[in-house]
């Protein structure tokens, strides 16, 4: 069914509508002129707040049949090329001639705004966006996995060329369909999306069976996805029968991490078509917990932000600027035996930590380097008396290829943990996952387009 479906709809005057009354028939001619209808909106402002969307649509509604072109009357085009005389023929036309409204949304004056019709089991339906006079119809039902904390208004206007529309049942907090509307020129492009739950997570074990195992595995969720609480883990046997329930026991991960000691800090598997993701993670005492998560964000590389061989701030400022204004700056640098810088401080004379006169670090950076001259290890610092405490200290770490996979970061709450996912020997990476550790963690995966 074409997805670009154009609507008209013209009021005739009284005598006109009763001159074509006896048309032969609801469809009308190819040649009728096809425009949107604007002039419904009138009818519809004038409208009492408390009228049926059904009552407002046979007053806006006219008998168009054996209308012809010269005289620019309007009606609703099908997939075939028919053009239907009534907004009952339309309905009939697509099984909706006595089917109950979908979707109705009256704006702030209480004005009906759109209304739309809608069979679940088909997967069809039709509606009108009345304020613009732009009729449409739907033709498929998408899904999308559930996002508890979405915090969404009953309407988004994106702009002038898309509107949303979210759709309520029950008494829930949360959507269950959202309407999508792209505008095209004259007429509206319909996308129903439905929110699903993909999984039916419980975990393995009850709260109760967790306390009496030895030792049950706790799996958190770390984005607010699958409608599983934030503060409260499922439970399960071991870290086997976690993964297994998401099948990804014989999958190989994405990001299997060790540290500089080969102490395990995190492995992670992602399925990009189910946009579904399970990690275990070793905390610094040692327990070891899982997560599951999904995508945060999709965004277009733009670099790493920093240029790790630069001998400045994070923001990209060098102290050597300033030297003249500071008493006393110096610079040290330590190099290796290829002539490659491994140690760099600034300093100055500043009263800042409150001695008069005494020699304060500005900027503190560590090198390390592989064999074939890329730096394997990088770490930052400022004084933290004159800059900003996040992001001193900061330690990267590099593979071979000079590419950034792993970095930690100061925080005034705790730490960052950024890991960078890269396929074959690509420069870009296609995965991010950022970590924010606030006494728990909180889980930012991106997809880099």
């Amino acid at each position: 069914m074409n997805k670009r479906i154009l609507f008209g709809l013209c009021i005739l005057g009284l005598v006109g509508l009763l001159g074509c009354q006896n048309a032969a028939s609801d469809v009308i001619t190819e040649n009728s002129q096809i425009v949107s209808f604007n002039n419904i909106k009138a009818d519809i402002e004038v409208a009492d707040a408390d009228t049926e969307v059904s009552n407002i649509w046979n007053s806006a509604n006219t008998v168009l049949a054996g209308s012809t072109q010269s005289d620019q009357s309007t009606g609703i085009k099908d997939k075939d090329g028919k053009i239907y005389a009534t907004k009952e023929a339309f309905l009939e036309a697509y099984g909706f001639g006595e089917a109950t409204p979908f979707y109705e949304y009256f704006d702030e004056e209480g004005n009906p705004e759109i209304v739309l019709y809608f069979d679940e089991e088909e997967e069809n339906g039709c509606g009108i966006l009345f304020k613009d006079g732009i009729g449409f119809l739907v033709n498929s039902l998408s899904e999308v996995n559930y996002d508890k904390p979405m915090n969404v208004p009953i309407v988004t206007v994106s702009d002038d060329d898309s509107k949303y529309y979210y759709i309520y049942r029950g008494y829930g907090d949360e959507p269950k369909y959202r309407l999508l509307l792209i505008k095209n020129e004259d007429e509206y492009v319909a996308n129903l999306t439905q929110y699903v739950m993909p999984y039916e997570i419980e975990g393995e074990l009850s709260v109760e069976e967790a306390m009496e195992a030895e030792q049950p595995f706790p799996v958190y969720n770390a984005t607010g996805a699958y409608g599983i609480p934030a503060d409260e883990p499922i439970w399960y046997t071991d870290e086997q029968s976690f993964l297994a329930q998401f099948e990804f026991d014989d999958k190989a991960p994405l990001i299997d991490y060790y540290d500089a000691d080969w102490e395990h800090q995190i492995t992670v598997y992602y399925d990009r078509s189910q946009d579904l993701g399970c990690s275990i993670l070793t905390e610094w005492n040692g327990n070891r917990k899982g997560y599951i998560f999904k995508c945060r964000d999709k965004k277009d590389w733009t670099g790493y932000g920093i240029d790790y061989n630069a001998l400045t701030t994070l923001d990209g400022y060098n102290p050597k600027d300033g030297a003249e204004t500071m008493e006393g700056y110096e610079e040290k640098i330590e190099y290796d035996e290829q002539g490659r810088i491994v140690f760099f401080e600034s300093s100055a004379i500043s009263d800042i930590s409150g001695l008069e006169g005494a020699r304060e670090r500005i900027l503190t950076i560590e090198f390390e380097y592989y064999d074939n001259g890329n730096i394997k290890y990088r770490r930052y610092s400022t004084n933290h008396l004159m800059f900003a405490t996040t992001g001193s200290p900061t330690e990267s770490y590099f593979d071979e290829q000079g590419r950034l996979v792993y970095e930690w970061a100061y925080i005034t709450h705790g730490s960052l943990h950024d890991y960078y996912v890269y396929e074959g020997d690509s420069k870009e990476p296609s995965y991010i996952l950022r970590l924010d550790d606030n006494h728990d963690w909180i889980y930012h995966w991106e997809i880099v387009k």
